[in-house]
């Protein structure tokens, strides 16, 4: 307000989530987005996420947009895929459609054909982090597959470490958590799936074709074939759906209009070491 700050947010000095709406309308407000994503996993080594078209059924039911809007993420990306536009030149990919009520119940059908049950039949928890964030996500998630699907969710709240040690366990049968990157590259993702026995491979998946494909990778010498390779990766991974997407990160952050030439990356990092105060006009 008394003009001594050039820039505030990211990381280090983030914005309160509930302070966001009002500083909007007061200030230029701007987002960077980093590659970190919200999530369900789902348990493939248990009832019933071990079946795929349940898995499908969950997935496409979840109306993103409407859940990004609803706990005031605004700035976040929808994510009906793995990896995050900031990887691919700013291109959003969907591999799945958003909220399809229709076709979420043609998988429901499907689903409790194969495990021959009924909707009210099936008994499922969604463990989350105990944090305001969390809880509200949990909820709206909640209310959207009980209208979509007509089945009752129940929830269950823990510590951060409480909730992690149980999916390692595999004590769980759908969790809502977040992964994020600590390399500028979306294998830094992709790679946790390699094995089902990856210490963050929750889900406990594992495909073959996968797993060949994030080999070859390492050994290609061009970019775009590089590329080419996450891409069919990641294909296999949504057709599998051991997790379910939600929406991918955004950071806001205020900044002085005169500062120039800043710089960040999809790590979360923001680089001053270029960056100058250009004289304001008079």
């Amino acid at each position: 307000k008394q003009g001594k700050l050039d820039w505030a947010g990211g990381d280090f000095s983030p914005l309160p989530l509930d302070a966001i709406p009002d500083l909007k309308k007061k200030y230029p407000m701007h987002s960077m987005p980093y590659g970190g994503t919200r999530y369900c996993a789902l348990n493939l080594n248990a009832f019933p996420f071990n079946n795929l078209a349940l898995r499908k059924a969950f997935a496409i039911a979840t109306n993103r947009k409407k859940l990004i809007d609803f706990v005031g993420l605004t700035e976040d990306e929808v994510a009906t895929n793995v990896i995050a536009s900031v990887f691919r030149q700013n291109q959003i990919k969907s591999l799945f459609p958003d909220g399809d009520k229709k076709l979420a119940q043609s998988y429901l059908q499907t689903a409790l054909k194969e495990l021959q049950m009924k909707p009210e039949d099936l008994k499922i928890t969604l463990k989350y982090e105990n944090s305001s964030l969390s809880h509200q996500l949990a909820q709206v998630l909640q209310q959207q597959w009980q209208e979509t699907l007509g089945i009752t969710v129940s929830l269950e709240e823990s510590e951060l470490k409480t909730l992690v040690n149980s999916f390692k366990k595999r004590d769980f049968q759908m969790g809502l958590i977040y992964w994020m990157v600590h390399y500028n590259s979306p294998m830094d993702i992709l790679d946790r799936y390699r094995a089902k026995d990856q210490m963050k491979n929750y889900p406990g998946w594992e495909n073959k074709e996968f797993t060949r494909l994030l080999d070859l990778y390492f050994v290609e010498p061009k970019e775009s074939e590089g590329n080419a390779l996450l891409a069919k990766a990641e294909e296999i991974f949504i057709n599998e759906m051991p997790a379910i997407p939600l929406y991918h990160f955004s950071s806001p952050y205020l900044c002085n209009p005169n500062l120039k030439n800043l710089h960040t990356t999809p790590t979360g990092d923001v680089f001053f070491t270029k960056a100058y105060l250009e004289k304001p006009k008079q």
